[in-house]
This record gives structure tokens, sequence and C-alpha cells, in this order.
């Protein structure tokens, strides 16, 4: 009861544009008071997920500073008690962003690294302080309509938004970031008009985190040990939703039927992995301890980062997920699972033709997928030159130096250090 109470005021205020007008103003003052205090290049600040995740290509970027890097001061911020362990235990520097030191760190860092917004650093000081460089890594290619490209969202200053409208002209840019990238030219083209921003503060370099995919030496996390064993002697697929609404919509209807489900993959020695999105872990409660050959996988099992275990599968099985165009880059097979494509795409349009642009089967539910299951693991997989020629529209690069090509990024167009001396 306490909860749902607490959520309603919190909706509440979050849907009121007074409340984001006073925080727009605390903004700003915040602006005022910091600019003039001197910045420190080398303190860099990284957070994903709206502090709730350590994750995505924030996080890759991350590592790849502090193993690679020894002249930046490389800081991930938090409000998860289990993201603050997991780089705690790989000896990197962290703090919770709401902490004394988060806020002293925002204030003398240059760079802000992100994943989804300057909300990584969750916090009422959520606003760049003074001078400070953001860059935006974003989490994905885009296969479904974004920001002002999405109609449902066309405003896009209004709601979370709100901290792009300022009581105080002196500081216009206010969450406004300074360097984007992309994973291709085509990925680009989207994420300007989804922005509106020029192609110039958009760079091709890749995603960070599809470095995971190209490394012989993945971090072990808690699932690694079982999917080992599992591969022995079995098919490895995973099954990996998009999200609907935001989580408020249930995904539950799509993980019905389990029984039978597990019963044909058992004849065909596959094992499937679930993991559904972060904002559907309530959905989790359709899960079967039982089921032989379903395993639900967790956060906590992959130390919250799908692309610690995406490489050991055998094949992928999703909808609309842009994991899947990360996942061409292994040109291994994709059963496509778009079972609720015309409700899907009447509140979320989609960037194109779904099947011009998802190299794989289809399929219109579960036993349709377990019969594409079957036959590749029969037949093997027919769709490989389908895979290349799509991968080489989205994915510019290879070769697993996307977090490379980012960093040189950052220091030539930001002007930060000399990059002559960091590569």
């Amino acid at each position: 009861m306490l909860s749902n109470t607490i959520q309603s005021i919190k909706r509440a205020l979050t849907t009121n544009r007074a409340f984001w007008l006073i925080l727009s103003i605390f903004g700003d003052l915040l602006w005022l008071a910091t600019t003039i205090l001197p910045k420190d290049k080398s303190v860099w600040i990284f957070g994903a997920w709206f502090g709730d995740s350590y994750s995505d290509n924030s996080k890759y970027l991350f590592e790849y500073a502090n193993r690679c890097q020894p002249n930046i001061r490389a800081v991930w911020l938090t409000k998860n008690a289990a993201a603050y362990n997991l780089v705690k235990k790989r000896g990197y520097e962290v703090h919770f962003v709401n902490s004394f030191r988060g806020f002293l760190l925002r204030v003398v860092s240059s760079v802000w690294v992100t994943s989804a917004g300057i909300f990584d650093f969750n916090s009422f000081h959520t606003w760049p302080i003074g001078r400070v460089k953001i860059v935006e890594l974003l989490h994905g290619t885009p296969l479904k309509s974004y920001g002002y490209d999405d109609p449902e969202h066309v405003d896009f200053s209004k709601g979370s938004n709100l901290a792009r409208l300022h009581a105080l002209p002196l500081n216009k840019l206010v969450g406004l970031h300074d360097l984007y990238i992309a994973a291709s030219d085509e990925v680009r083209d989207k994420w300007s008009t989804a922005f509106r921003i020029p192609l110039e503060m958009i760079k091709v370099t890749g995603y960070p985190r599809t470095d995971a995919l190209f490394s012989p030496e993945r971090p072990k996390v808690p699932i690694t040990d079982l999917l080992r064993e599992l591969k022995r002697n079995s098919t490895l697929a995973i099954y990996l939703p998009t999200h609907r609404q935001g989580g408020e919509t249930s995904i539950s209807f799509l993980l019905n039927d389990l029984n039978a489900i597990n019963s044909r993959l058992a004849k065909l020695h596959a094992v499937l992995l679930v993991k559904v999105h972060r904002f559907h872990l309530k959905d989790l409660a359709v899960s079967d301890g039982n089921l032989s050959n379903v395993i639900f996988v967790n956060d906590d099992d992959i130390d919250q980062d799908i692309y610690t275990i995406l490489p050991e599968v055998d094949l992928l099985i999703t909808d609309y997920s842009s994991v899947y165009f990360d996942y061409l880059l292994l040109n291994k097979p994709i059963i496509f699972a778009p079972f609720d494509i015309d409700e899907y795409t009447a509140d979320r349009p989609l960037y194109y033709n779904y099947d011009e642009v998802t190299p794989g089967p289809k399929a219109r539910n579960w036993d349709e997928v377990v019969s594409h299951v079957a036959q590749i693991i029969r037949d093997g997989d027919e769709w490989g030159e389908q895979r290349q020629k799509v991968n080489s529209i989205f994915n510019a690069y290879h070769d697993g130096n996307s977090s490379q090509r980012v960093y040189q990024v950052i220091i030539a167009d930001l002007g930060l250090l000399d990059a002559n001396q960091n590569k």
C-alpha cells in the first residue's frame, strides 16, 4: 500500500509542469553557481539506465578508459547497490550518485558519459554543471521510431525532458548533449532526425558494448558455468523480447504455454534462455522453476549485462529489440517472433519495413518458433547471406575496437586532451 502511494505521488510530480519548472530553475541556479569553478579535464563520469544498472555502452567505454587510458580518471556513478558492488569488485572507482562525493565529481568533471541521457545520473542535480561536455552513447540501433520521429512523443520537451525548459536565459544548452555516436551512416541519419541535431554532432564509431562480442576473454558471471555445461550437449537459444510501453503493458502473453514449449525443446536437445527487459522484471512471476529446458535469466545471473553471455548462445529469438542489430556481428541464426506486430506498431511505428531488415525466419507463435529451432538444428541456417547484407547497412565496424574509436572521437571533437598522447 505504501509503495503504491509513493508511486502515485511520484507520477503526479513527474507530470506536473510546475514541479519541472521549479527543478529547471534550481538547475539554472546550480549552473550559475558552478560555472566559474575550474574543471578537471581528466575526470570523466559514467552512468547507465537512470542510475539503476552497470551495463550498456557506458560500461564498456568506462572499462576501456580504466584499462587503457591512465590519464583519465574514469568514475562510475550509480544509485543501485548491486551495480556499486559490481564496479567495486572490478577494482574501479564508483560512488553513489546522490552522495556528497558523487555531487562533487559532477561539479569538477569535464565529461559526462551516458547511455540513456543525463538522467543516468539520477538526482535533483541532474543538469550539466558549468561547461561540462555530455557524450550520449545511446543504447542501440533504432528499429522503432524514436524522439521527434515518434508521433506519440512529438513534443520532446515535455515530461521527463522538461529539463530543456529553463527560466534563466543564461543556460540555454542545459540538458543538451555535445556528442552522439552511431553504428553506421544509416543509423546516424536516424539519430539526426530523432534528436533534431546536425549530422556533424554524430560520429560513426560502432557501439562500445559490441566489443564484448569479439573479446576472447569475457568476465565470468554467475551463470557462465551452467551455460558452458549446457552447450556441451544442447543447442542454446535466448529469447530477448523488447519492452512494451516502458513496462506499463505486461508481456506475460508472450510467455504462455511454457510446459508445451519445454517438452518440445527437450526432444530437440535445445535449451531456451529467457531474459525480459528491465522494465518487465515483474513479469518473471510467470516462470516455472520446474522447467528443464526453459531457464529464466535475471540480472544477478549475468551481473546486470546481457552482453556477458550473448556470445555464448547459438541463436537469438527476438521481436523488435535493437539487440539483434548487434547480434548480426556474430553471424549466428536469428528467429524473429513479432507475435503482436500489428498492435505494437500501431503505438510505435518502425523506421523500416520489418521484413526487409530482419534476416531470419518469422514466427507468429511459439509453435512456429520451436519449429524454426528444429529446422535450424536439423538442416542448418540459410540466412547467412541476408544477415551479412543487413549487417553491412547497420554496422560499419566489425572489429571489437569501438570503445577505442569513441574515446578518440571524444578527445578530438571536444578538445579535451592531446589526442597524440592518448591512443
